[in-house]
């Protein structure tokens, strides 16, 4: 499997995860207390903390490495990343017109070069490639 596709599994994987469904159904603290009485028919026994451990997954670490190119200020290489792989439905257009609205104004050709920016920095820093294999890459996914 290529360092590439790699990066593109990593990503799509954080978009299902993180574009809804694992954390949709969270009540307060990541605990809902409904739910609680139902899986445990009652109060939950005590020391019993079922939730305290997170499962860790490689789409947590694609949302950290985000958080940290949000961090450097590298706020429209975030966004456009989100724009792509959130909703592959959309058309570029409806992206493009969303992200103006967010205060980003683009065209297509920008949108594709902070796409390109935004996966080179995110190889980098999920150790998918070194510097010489950035700078080769080609970071231009299909458009889905």
């Amino acid at each position: 499997m290529s360092r590439n596709s790699m990066l593109e599994d990593r990503l799509r994987e954080w978009a299902r995860e993180y574009g809804g469904g694992r954390y949709d159904d969270t009540g307060w603290q990541g605990i809902s207390p409904l739910h609680s009485l139902i899986k445990y028919h009652g109060r939950p026994p005590q020391g019993l903390n079922p939730k305290s451990t997170k499962d860790w997954t490689p789409a947590d670490d694609v949302q950290r490495a985000l958080d940290l190119m949000l961090a450097e200020g590298r706020w429209a290489p975030v966004q456009v990343i989100k724009a792509f792989y959130m909703a592959p439905w959309m058309a570029m257009e409806q992206r493009i017109q969303r992200l103006r609205e967010q205060g980003l104004p683009m065209g297509q050709a920008t949108f594709y070069r902070h796409l390109n920016e935004g996966r080179k920095t995110l190889a980098r820093l999920l150790g998918l490639c070194d510097d010489g294999e950035i700078i080769r890459m080609v970071c231009v996914p299909v458009d889905a």
